[in-house]
């Protein structure tokens, strides 16, 4: 993710401008929430920034209730929000608990499928393995330049729900059970456009269940 959004900078996903891209200082949550996305509304000149913590976690049991309750104290600091990326289900009574907890002060659970993040790989794949080939016609100019053409980046529907504000709202007998039903559920998505590159999806889940941004 950090890839995406390295190259997003000063362009415009679904209404919302990218400002920059800031590593996370703070030793308490940096190895959670490594960066941060700066954005604003694209049509406001004088509007609040927000910076969006991306924190990709697949942990299971007590290392996932920890990483949860770290997330909740990260989302409380001042025009920050979370947004935890994770497509497994959130078991378990106290992680949920953390979970609804960071839902209703603002931040959000993105729920996806290894399709939103493979073209990301896949591009990023590509984009280093230039000047390896001698053979190789493209240059790496060339490449964004069809990348943004096609808005690979921009039209990735993970990277734009991160970006989007959650609107997710919480009834008052709202039960830990339906947790599942406050994540952001994405669409499945068609195979990546960059079919000559070896990505094998697979592999890719093995890498997210590491937690790889």
């Amino acid at each position: 993710m950090r890839f995406a959004f390295d190259h997003l900078i000063d362009q415009v996903v679904d209404e919302m401008k990218i400002f920059a891209v800031i590593d996370e200082q703070d030793k308490a949550y940096k190895d959670i929430v490594p960066f941060k996305v700066k954005v604003r509304k694209s049509d406001s000149q004088k509007g609040h920034y927000a910076f969006i913590g991306i924190a990709v976690v697949q942990k299971k049991l007590n290392a996932l209730t920890s990483a949860l309750e770290k997330l909740v104290k990260f989302n409380e600091l001042n025009q920050t929000r979370v947004c935890l990326i994770r497509s497994e289900d959130i078991s378990g009574h106290k992680a949920r608990g953390y979970a609804l907890e960071i839902i209703q002060k603002g931040g959000e659970w993105v729920q996806f499928h290894t399709d939103h993040i493979v073209p990301v790989l896949a591009l990023q794949s590509f984009v280093d393995k230039l000047g390896q080939d001698d053979q190789e016609t493209l240059n790496e100019p060339q490449i964004w330049e069809y990348v943004n053409q096609e808005r690979i980046l921009i039209d990735n529907p993970l990277i734009q729900e991160i970006l989007s504000k959650p609107e997710t709202k919480v009834s008052k007998d709202f039960k830990l059970s339906d947790l599942a039903n406050l994540a952001s559920k994405l669409e499945r998505i068609p195979k990546p456009t960059f079919t000559t590159i070896d990505v094998n999806t697979s592999s890719v889940v093995t890498d997210l269940k590491d937690d790889v941004i």
